[in-house]
């Protein structure tokens, strides 16, 4: 995995190869079933309330740790090109769905391209500010992406997807 930053674009560039098939990879990124498998960092644990990927569609889903606490999240898919990429708003939201923090949101632009019997999925993360990626990557970003993208590795060559 390569991570870097922008910090005239206030993004988070993250980059990593599978060996799997492109399909395979889309379909990680774009059911919930699979999103639960490794899309948490350690010790937190996904559950998708609600999933509904499509332009103007949103999945909605609680983060849990080992101690029972929960951080619930939102992604507002507002593009989509099937096997290519997809865009969507990330943010956190109360317990009844209502956003935390309107400024605290980030823009996910997430895309795919099949390189021989490999995958490059790029994820570029923009902030709306310096001080907001600063505060994401202070909380240990880096660290939690790195987790989920190993979860993911290890999720794509169990038996359970299918490649």
């Amino acid at each position: 995995m390569k991570l870097s930053i922008d910090t005239d674009k206030n993004s988070v560039i993250i980059t990593q190869k599978f060996s799997v098939k492109l399909e395979t990879l889309w379909n990680s990124y774009t059911q919930s079933d699979l999103l639960d498998r490794f899309w948490a960092p350690d010790p937190w644990v996904t559950e998708t309330k609600h999933m509904d990927f499509r332009e103007g569609g949103t999945w909605i889903y609680a983060l849990t740790n080992s101690d029972g606490y929960t951080h619930m999240a939102r992604l507002d898919y507002f593009q989509i090109h099937p096997l290519k990429r997809f865009k969507a708003v990330d943010s956190f939201i109360e317990d009844d769905g209502t956003m935390e923090d309107a400024t605290s949101r980030a823009i996910g632009d997430v895309s795919f391209e099949q390189i021989g019997n490999e995958t490059l999925v790029t994820e570029i993360i923009t902030f709306a500010s310096a001080y907001h990626l600063n505060a994401t990557l202070e909380m240990g970003f880096e660290q939690g992406v790195k987790m989920v993208m190993r979860n993911l590795e290890t999720a794509l060559k169990s038996s359970n997807i299918k490649q």
